[in-house]
C-alpha cells in the first residue's frame, strides 16, 4: 500500500475564500455542484466583484458561496439564487412563477436546477446584486452568512 494511494482521485483544495457582510455587484464566474470530504453534497457559486462596499472584499477577486445540500433551507436559497439569474426578485413569488412556470404550468425543476450546475457552465457572466448579512442563531448553534441575491439593474442599485 502506498502513502499516495488515491491521490489521483483527490481535489485540490482552494481554502475558504467567502463574502463578507456587505452590498456588492458580482459577476457569476461558475455554479456547480460537488462532495465535501465527508461526502456531503455542496452547491457552490464562485462570483467576480464588480462593486464591493466592503473593504477586505475588492473588486476582481472571487469568493464562493457555498450551500450545503443538507441544510433545510438549501433549496429555498439556491431557488433564489437561480431567480435572481433569471431576472426575478427572489421576494416576489409571482416573479418567480413567471420565469419557471413552463408550458405545463410546472415551477422550477430539478432539471432548471441541474442545468445551473451543468458542465457548459450556463450562468458565467451573469451580472447579480448581492447583500451578506451575518445571522446570530441560538448561542449554541454558531453564527451564519445570509445571501440576499438579486437581479442587478444599474437604475436601482443603491450603491453607498
Amino acid at each position: 500500500m502506498s502513502l499516495f494511494e488515491g491521490i489521483g482521485d483527490a481535489k485540490i483544495g482552494k481554502g475558504g475564500f467567502y463574502f463578507l457582510d456587505g452590498k456588492y455587484v458580482v459577476d457569476v464566474v461558475r455554479a456547480f455542484a460537488q462532495f465535501d470530504r465527508n461526502r456531503r453534497a455542496m452547491f457552490i457559486v464562485e462570483a467576480s466583484i464588480a462593486w464591493s462596499s466592503n473593504p477586505e472584499r475588492t473588486v476582481g477577486q472571487v469568493p464562493s458561496w457555498v450551500v450545503m445540500m443538507h441544510w433545510d433551507a438549501a433549496l429555498g436559497h439556491i431557488k433564489g439564487f437561480l431567480a435572481a439569474c433569471n431576472g426575478a426578485d427572489p421576494s416576489d413569488e409571482e416573479a418567480i412563477k413567471a420565469v419557471f412556470t413552463d408550458a405545463n404550468g410546472q415551477d422550477i425543476t430539478e432539471a432548471c436546477a441541474e442545468f445551473a450546475v451543468d458542465p457548459s457552465n450556463p450562468l458565467s457572466g451573469t451580472r447579480l446584486a448581492l447583500e451578506v448579512v451575518t445571522i446570530q442563531k441560538k448561542k449554541s448553534e454558531g453564527v451564519y452568512s445570509l445571501h440576499k441575491w438579486s437581479p442587478y439593474n444599474p437604475e436601482t442599485f443603491a450603491a453607498e
